[in-house]
């Protein structure tokens, strides 16, 4: 964010400055280069002659092209996405290596019609002890020899887990998408979280039309 606003409100030989260090080999460990290019690296992105930004190694985007608020956004799910990616490198045998792109938005989906109680528990505690590891759906704690069956407590016939939980319960809100697995990536049927393609994400940055939106005091050609 820091990095935007001072490209955007320099002045044409400050960026030419940068485009030379962000292009070196070396730069002085505690320049604003520097914490960019270590941000930078924690999400996944890659510099592209200094003013464009390779995501997922298939999508260059236009980094003064976004305004505060897009960049926000975007930043946003790369930091979701990267923190995910990463817990799934842990020792959890529950979880499993990611495939895609974490689906934030389609992921509480779910979670944020959960609040209601059925049979005095709440749907979304079953999320919150997914997420930190500590599963209270009746297949977790039936293998865990906990509870004698693992028999849904609410439908009283299927086998209760995540996935069941998710998309069978007809007294949740209709209108809430309720994905099916296998589509929604290796940890949506255990843990609940959605993956997308990465063609998908590439496709959803390529219609969101920033570079047909340039501002001509700082707008930088698309390197060949």
């Amino acid at each position: 964010m820091d990095t935007t606003i001072f490209l955007k409100g320099t002045t044409a030989n400050n960026r030419q400055t940068w485009k030379e260090q962000s292009l070196a080999a070396s730069v002085q460990p505690n320049s604003l280069v520097a914490y960019f290019k270590q941000a930078c690296a924690i999400l996944g992105l890659a510099v592209v002659d200094g003013f464009f930004l390779s995501i997922l190694d298939n999508c260059v985007v236009s980094l003064l092209d976004f305004d505060q608020r897009e960049l926000k956004c975007l930043l946003e799910q790369l930091c979701r996405n990267a923190c995910y990616r990463d817990a799934a490198k842990s020792k959890r045998k529950d979880i499993a290596t990611t495939c895609g792109f974490l689906d934030f938005s389609r992921t509480i989906a779910f979670y944020k019609q959960t609040s209601e109680s059925f049979e005095g528990l709440k749907i979304s505690s079953l999320l919150d002890s997914a997420f930190t590891g500590c599963h209270t759906t009746n297949d977790r704690l039936h293998a865990s020899e906990l509870v004698d069956s693992d028999t849904c407590r609410f439908c009283g016939r299927e086998r209760e887990t995540i996935h069941h939980t998710a998309n069978s319960y007809d007294s949740l809100d209709c209108s809430i998408p309720k994905p099916a697995c296998p589509e929604c990536g290796p940890n949506f049927k255990c843990l609940g979280l959605v993956e997308v393609s990465l063609s998908q994400v590439s496709r959803r940055l390529s219609c969101s039309n920033l570079a047909d939106t340039p501002c001509a005091e700082w707008y930088t050609p698309l390197p060949q």
